[in-house]
């Protein structure tokens, strides 16, 4: 079960392959104070898990959509009216992630996974092989170094590199005792 108490079939495939890929996100709070004239503002620590946030301005509770607009990627959000000039009236509470819901979705069309669809809909394996992908992206990302080794070394520099060269390690293992799959670190293809 998550931590809503839903069972794991209830999460889509792409919450699925985010869980096992160990990025359930960082719940944070950013506060800012309106001014009456600006509608734009950054969010501190994007990308968001999509529709995870809750925007209040003055305490009410603001509606995405006839309130507000909100880039899960960028952390871009903008008021359809600039909020009322107070201090510290602006409270965004969402949860942040390491790797963005585009790099999931796309891990999940790498194994032909639907990523909106639920996850009694895929293959747990793969799954496993999309969470894999994902530790790998964020590994290369975290060391800024795309040259990928089978073994894994050429993104130990760092210890958030390390971290998620370890968590794609795990999965791998994973796979091959739970399906008998044996996995080899991937590269993101651009172009």
């Amino acid at each position: 079960e998550d931590s809503e108490g839903r069972g794991r079939m209830s999460l889509t495939n792409a919450q699925l392959v985010r869980l096992e890929a160990g990025d359930a996100g960082l719940p944070l709070r950013d506060v800012t104070s309106g001014g009456g004239v600006s509608v734009e503002f950054y969010l501190s620590a994007p990308p968001l898990i999509a529709n995870s946030q809750v925007v209040k301005v003055g305490g009410a509770v603001k509606t995405e959509g006839a309130d507000y607009t909100l880039d899960d990627e960028s952390g871009q959000l903008v008021f359809t009216v600039a909020p009322v000039l107070g201090t510290d009236n602006v409270v965004v509470t969402y949860k942040s992630v390491a790797v963005a819901d585009s790099a999931i979705a796309e891990a999940c069309r790498q194994f032909g996974l639907a990523d909106s669809a639920t996850a009694d809909t895929g293959s747990p394996a793969s799954v496993l092989e999309a969470a894999a992908l994902v530790c790998d992206w964020r590994a290369a990302d975290a060391a800024q170094d795309f040259d990928f080794d089978t073994d894994g070394q050429s993104y130990k520099r760092g210890s958030s590199a390390a971290a998620w060269t370890a968590r794609a390690k795990a999965i791998r293992v994973r796979l091959n005792q739970q399906f008998g799959i044996t996995s080899i670190p991937m590269s993101r293809l651009d172009g």
